[in-house]
């Protein structure tokens, strides 16, 4: 089979990094069950680690970011099914003509975060409405990006006041905690008081609805619901769906340019050898590939999988015609034919092709089609992730763009300008603080502190860190681990609860929208589409939910003679606290929060602290005879 040139210089563009091949361990654990328990050793998840990535996993950034890399993998399985019916011979350019690549190319998720292959110009001469279909579609999430900084302008601030400020400090530590306590309560008062600012607009006055509890008139304008930020979330987000649509209905299945191909063909190579690192890496009864296969259980059905063992039919097979000891261009070219047989079509029903019975038996050929495609892209996803690698500032709404923008105005400007003040005093210069602003000025300075800090915890340092506290929980006293862990569950809360009642309304939504159209449809289900289907549905509920709120707060605040205001608050002398206020809660969580973490600290420090090596933990990711691991016992757990 042709497609992998020797001389193609993409064949040099990715090299499996030992970073790289760590991260991908680290996600081909989390996907089975497991969590890193340090170095190279993985253990069973807690089921408090379980219930903070339930609530931390699905938030609209890891929606955007899966959407991008799994649209490519949709594009390769077409290609490869194509490539491999084609037979010896065939140009892999030729291939990608075929009606099923280009299904998969001109989905909204692959046009959505690859505008440049839709952008008209003299080397790529797409048609007018397929560039029209892109700008829709960048306009789209433009919306969404509207819709994020609406969902939760709270949380919003917050970050930046953190980026700002402390953005390399560990978000479980003290510094970050002590941070969002003082924090917190202007950022309360800010987004309430836009709100009532709005309400005294007087045109948005003249057309208050009035509310009678007792016979007092409370008056709730229409202009606290319009500015309500659910409303306006939800409004973004069916915009947003809306333009996505629009953008499907305007573009046409035209022949893919030169240039399209050639990216198409660039890709293809560079997650062939991710695939072929990933493979080499597991070897066939290591524990690695134990732990790749229950991950890959999870999505594939128990008709695709081995009935003795429980393997996925689909790494059996490619564990068993890989070649570790062959060069790379034979590995490659077996990845090709043994994923391509798998993802080969059917055999159809021979029925007549026109009438109901047609009509069923081409239903169910793309729906066969669509669940193979949907087992090698589990297995892509494993590898080829946001968890590994992040997703190009492309697929960044507005939101996390002004985040990052925070945070490089503090790295490329705060500290520069702190550090050439400060040269001006005597001494000052090359002295050691004056290296570590220096340092604090590099793009990868967070990412280096966080390695040095888990190294020096291991050697024994950093007793009375919180971070330390939870992860060599065995090392010290229960009551110490308890105020720890119990801090760290109303940090989480705060985030994952208070915080983010619209994003996990509108993660419900999106789910249901997504399996429906995953289960009926006979093309992959769009994250981008249905994420922005789930924003406008979540916003919507939300805003009923704190309309209804407000109403009930209200009359109960008034039956018992407490002076009340539009938002369900309490008005004492000029200051307004609203109790539905996300900054108001997220407070009072992180001030209790607080407490238990310092508690926590002292303890450690005044006897809390036993000492003691690491707890000798089982499954090292490579060698096959680990202590403490069952591999048929790993293999039948689904």
């Amino acid at each position: 089979m042709s497609g992998i040139s020797k001389s193609d210089p993409a064949n040099k563009e990715f090299v499996p990094t030992s970073e790289w091949l760590k991260s991908s361990e680290k996600r081909i654990a989390k996907k089975a069950g497991l969590k890193v328990k340090g170095g190279n050793t993985y253990g069973r998840k807690g089921w408090g680690t379980k219930i903070s990535q339930f609530l931390g996993d699905g938030r609209s950034a890891a929606v955007v970011g899966k959407g991008f890399h799994e649209s490519n993998h949709y594009v390769q399985a077409a290609l490869l099914r194509r490539q491999f019916e084609a037979g010896d011979g065939i140009d892999l350019s030729q291939c990608i003509d075929d009606r099923g690549v280009k299904d998969r190319v001109y989905r909204e998720d692959y046009i959505r975060f690859r505008p440049e292959l839709f952008k008209h110009s003299e080397t790529n001469p797409v048609s007018k409405r397929n560039a029209m279909a892109s700008r829709l579609s960048r306009a789209a999430h433009k919306l969404h990006g509207a819709c994020e900084f609406m969902a939760a302008p709270t949380g919003f601030l917050q970050t930046s006041f953190k980026n700002l400020t402390t953005p390399n400090a560990n978000v479980k530590g003290t510094t970050n905690r002590i941070g969002m306590v003082m924090s917190l309560p202007l950022i309360g008062v800010l987004t309430t008081s836009i709100t009532m600012w709005f309400n005294k607009i007087p045109h948005m006055k003249d057309k208050a609805l009035g509310l009678t509890l007792g016979g007092t008139a409370i008056n709730y304008s229409i202009g606290a619901f319009a500015m309500a930020y659910s409303a306006l979330s939800g409004a973004f987000g069916g915009l947003g769906a809306v333009s996505a649509l629009a953008s499907q209905a305007v573009l046409s299945k035209d022949a893919l340019t030169d240039y399209q191909k050639g990216e198409v063909i660039k890709d293809h190579e560079t997650l062939l050898k991710k695939i072929d690192a990933i493979l080499s890496h597991t070897r066939r009864g290591s524990q690695g590939h134990s732990m790749l296969s229950q991950a890959l259980n999870r999505k594939i059905g128990a008709d695709f999988r081995d009935p003795r063992t429980g393997e996925p039919a689909l790494l059996k097979a490619l564990t068993l015609a890989y070649d570790s000891s062959a060069d790379q261009a034979t590995r490659l070219r077996t990845i090709q034919r043994v994923v391509g047989q798998y993802l080969a079509a059917p055999q159809a029903p021979n029925v007549s092709k026109s009438g109901p019975m047609g009509v069923l038996r081409d239903y169910q050929h793309a729906r066969a089609l669509l669940t193979k495609e949907s087992h090698f892209v589990a297995l892509c996803d494993l590898i080829d992730h946001s968890d590994i690698k992040a997703a190009p500032d492309i697929t960044l709404d507005a939101r996390r763009t002004a985040e990052a923008g925070v945070e490089k105005l503090h790295r490329k400007g705060l500290v520069p300008g702190a550090q050439k003040v400060l040269r001006w005093m005597p001494g000052f210069r090359n002295s050691n603080f004056d290296k570590h602003l220096t340092e604090r000025q590099s793009d990868d300075f967070k990412k280096n502190q966080d390695k040095k800090f888990k190294t020096e915890c291991l050697q024994g340092q950093h007793i009375t860190s919180v971070q330390r506290i939870l992860d060599l929980h065995h090392q010290y006293s229960k009551p110490t681990v308890t105020c720890a862990r119990f801090g760290e569950a109303l940090r989480r809360v705060s985030l994952d609860v208070v915080l983010a009642q619209n994003a996990q309304l509108s993660r419900a939504f999106f789910n249901v929208f997504y399996r429906i159209n995953k289960m009926i449809g006979t093309s992959p289900a769009s994250r981008t589409i249905n994420m922005a289907l789930g924003r406008f549905a979540g916003g919507a509920v939300l805003t009923a939910i704190m309309a209804t709120l407000t109403f009930v707060t209200g009359g109960a605040l008034h039956a018992l003679h407490v002076p009340v205001i539009a938002g369900t608050g309490l008005k004492m002398g000029a200051t307004t606290f609203s109790f539905l206020a996300a900054g108001v809660m997220m407070f009072a969580c992180n001030l209790v929060g607080l407490g238990l973490t310092l508690a926590a600290k002292t303890m450690a420090a005044t006897g809390g602290y036993k000492g003691g090596s690491a707890k000798p933990r089982p499954s090292n990711f490579e060698d096959p005879k680990a202590a403490g691991w069952n591999q048929n016992s790993r293999l039948s757990m689904v």
